[in-house]
C-alpha cells in the first residue's frame, strides 16, 4: 500500500487491487492532517503522524485506534519534523 496524506485525511492506495482506501476513524479521531509533517509505518503496521503543533499520532489500523503522544503525556515538544523507527 502506499500512503497519501491528502488535505483533510489519510487515503491508502492499494497497489494490488488499483483502489484508493479511507478511514473515518482516523478522520473521528480529530488528527487534523493539515498539521501532518512526516509518515512512517513501522514493523507492525502502524501508521506514526508526526505534527506541527500536536506531537505524535500512533494509528493501529487492525485494532483501528488513533493514540496522541505529546506534550500532556511525556513529549518534549509537540512539533516534529521526521520520524525515525
Amino acid at each position: 500500500q502506499i500512503v497519501l496524506g491528502a488535505e483533510d485525511r489519510l487515503v491508502f492506495f492499494n497497489t494490488a487491487t488499483f483502489k484508493l482506501e479511507h478511514f473515518n476513524f482516523i478522520v473521528e479521531s480529530g488528527l487534523n492532517m493539515r498539521l501532518a509533517k512526516c509518515l512512517r509505518l513501522d514493523d507492525l503496521g502502524r501508521l506514526w503522524v508526526g505534527t506541527k503543533i500536536d506531537g505524535l499520532f500512533v494509528i493501529d489500523f487492525e485494532k483501528k485506534t488513533v493514540e496522541n503522544i505529546s506534550e500532556k503525556n511525556g513529549l518534549p515538544v509537540n512539533h516534529i519534523f521526521g520520524i525515525a523507527i
